[in-house]
């Protein structure tokens, strides 16, 4: 009877081993929650940016190649970028020591590489397109490539 609680002890053991080492665990969801509601904010604003002042005859120029207005929306999405990875690693660290885990395992590593070609690619390419003048192709580009890393990683 004794060696059989050794056995169940050392399984479970093994499986929590096994479990920490094959997931990042880590991940906050809540981080993601508020990434979206920094990019929700951030589209608010480059929609004013973009589509006021109206002029008094209820005229809109739609001025994207302003350089003054491309600066505010390098600005803004820049903004939340940083906002939303420096949320993602407090939270994720929060996280982690609440658990008593490392936020950087091998796993977490992996998703990182994996994730990171995708993106970085599909980020040169909609620069290339926004360069380009293409600006119809920039959300379309985004959801792509963000779908190819999600099913990378």
């Amino acid at each position: 009877m004794k060696e059989i609680r050794e056995y169940e002890k050392d399984i479970a053991s093994i499986r929590t081993m096994m479990e920490r080492s094959a997931k990042f665990i880590s991940l906050s969801g809540l981080s993601g929650v508020l990434a979206g509601i920094y990019a929700l904010a951030g589209a608010v604003a480059a929609y004013f940016i973009i589509h006021y002042p109206i002029s008094p005859f209820r005229y809109r120029i739609y001025s994207i190649q302003d350089p003054d207005n491309l600066w505010k929306l390098l600005f803004i999405a820049t903004a939340v970028l940083f906002a939303s990875i420096a949320t993602c690693l407090w939270l994720s660290q929060l996280k982690a020591k609440k658990h008593g885990l490392k936020l950087w395992n091998n796993a977490s590593k992996t998703i990182l590489l994996n994730i990171s070609v995708p993106l970085v690619a599909g980020g040169i390419f909609i620069l290339i397109m926004l360069y380009s003048g293409h600006f119809g192709l920039a959300a379309p580009g985004c959801l792509l490539f963000y779908g190819i890393a999600l099913i990378q990683g």
